[in-house]
């Protein structure tokens, strides 16, 4: 995100107490708003989904996409050594000055760059959304494959979008022409003055995921559903 939208509004909540809102639009989705005190919410105000693989996750745990750190700070509460890497410099500023622990790695870094070894790999809010699309979802977990330990997991959530689509008559689903998957929209975050370019994002429906997990090495395996067409998945190296 060319602006860094999303990591200013990290920044201005956790120094400024500002609470401004972030807008979230999408040609594809409904307009929505992303409160930034969702960002650092305690466990309390989790999802079932994600106490449930912040209760899972062992061993050393690289968070990717870590944010403004509400899952950081979980693990860390746990005595988890934990590497929390995101893209967003401001989001990175803030979990540094949140968290002083010996057993805390930050880094602003993407997955692709990132060099490591890890007993979990946790991805959480949608993980699959920063893999983008479909044609990029076998590379991105072999990617994440190689940070693995040999007895290794990636815990990773996602939404099926395909109620989105169905026909109220039939039950059977209405794609509309152009579209390659249902699941890959695209997002722009505006905040106060600030836009960023437009970005895509991935939601996967679970029996996809296991296909392309398995293409990548991995035995796939749905842990539980959410409340409104969501999922927890575990991939473990087969």
């Amino acid at each position: 995100m060319d602006q860094d939208v999303l990591g200013t509004a990290i920044r201005n909540y956790y120094f400024q107490d500002d609470p401004t809102d972030i807008e979230v639009l999408s040609p594809t989705m409904e307009d929505d708003v992303l409160p930034v005190s969702y960002l650092f919410r305690s466990i309390d105000d989790m999802p079932k989904i994600e106490r449930k693989a912040l209760s899972l996750s062992s061993g050393s745990v690289l968070e990717v996409g870590c944010a403004a750190g509400c899952h950081t700070a979980v693990l860390l509460s746990r005595s988890l050594p934990v590497t929390a890497i995101d893209i967003s410099a401001g989001a990175i500023d803030v979990v540094k000055n949140r968290f002083n622990f010996d057993h805390l790695k930050v880094m602003q870094q993407s997955v692709w760059d990132h060099k490591g070894t890890y007993d979990t790999i946790l991805m959480l809010m949608n993980g699959t959304g920063i893999m983008q699309s479909l044609n990029k979802l076998t590379d991105y977990l072999r990617r994440l494959k190689a940070l693995l330990s040999e007895n290794g997991q990636i815990l990773i959530d996602s939404s099926d979008l395909k109620f989105l689509y169905k026909d109220d008559e039939d039950g059977g689903l209405w794609i509309p022409a152009g579209i390659n998957y249902y699941g890959e929209v695209s997002f722009q975050f505006k905040y106060k003055n600030l836009i960023s370019d437009p970005f895509p994002w991935l939601y996967c429906d679970f029996e996809t995921l296991k296909e392309h997990a398995q293409k990548a090495g991995f035995s796939c395996t749905k842990v539980m559903d959410g409340d409104h067409y969501d999922y927890l998945a575990q991939l473990s190296i087969s």
